[in-house]
């Protein structure tokens, strides 16, 4: 039996390949140079770009045990805002003494209506214990770190603050 009677009896797209020399060629520069020029177009970073937009409450109330925090000052805080809309997610820690629920916002939620809403949730709530202090609501961001930089040498504390000042605000 003949070589080429083998393959002319073999189907499938290897068997196709073997008899079409030109073709298989072409189809494999094709998606070299397709595979270039999107490369291309890729947007390409090192550390992408990360931020979630925070609101975060605070609140100490000295001497409670992470018990009492929970039942007095973050679970009325967490069904206060259930009411409200825009957040991804709700996550509250307590320790000994203090409380923070952090809400996380919904891409496109505007920070400072949020911010708003979540300190007259926050102030509406009657039944926190007398002795707590002021719950305390800030905006905050994460975000991804991608640079550290060090200073020293023959200068006083204060004038290294100066310039570590001066290079991050032209950074």
């Amino acid at each position: 039996m003949s070589n080429h009677h083998k393959l002319a009896s073999r189907s499938g797209p290897v068997a196709w390949m073997s008899e079409h020399k030109v073709a298989p060629n072409l189809l494999m520069a094709f998606l070299i140079i397709g595979g270039f020029l999107m490369s291309l177009t890729i947007r390409k970073e090192f550390i992408p770009a990360y931020e979630a937009d925070m609101v975060i409450v605070s609140v100490a109330y000295p001497g409670a045990t992470p018990s009492e925090m929970e039942q007095g000052v973050v679970l009325p805080i967490e069904n206060e805002l259930a009411s409200l809309d825009g957040f991804k997610e709700i996550t509250s820690s307590v320790s000994l003494g203090s409380a923070s629920v952090n809400v996380e916002l919904e891409n496109g939620t505007d920070k400072q209506q949020a911010y708003q809403d979540i300190q007259q949730a926050v102030n509406r709530i009657s039944t926190f214990p007398a002795q707590i202090e002021r719950p305390i609501v800030r905006i905050a961001s994460r975000s991804i770190e991608v640079m550290e930089l060090a200073l020293f040498g023959p200068l006083e504390r204060f004038e290294l603050k100066r310039l570590a000042e001066k290079i991050k605000d032209e950074l």
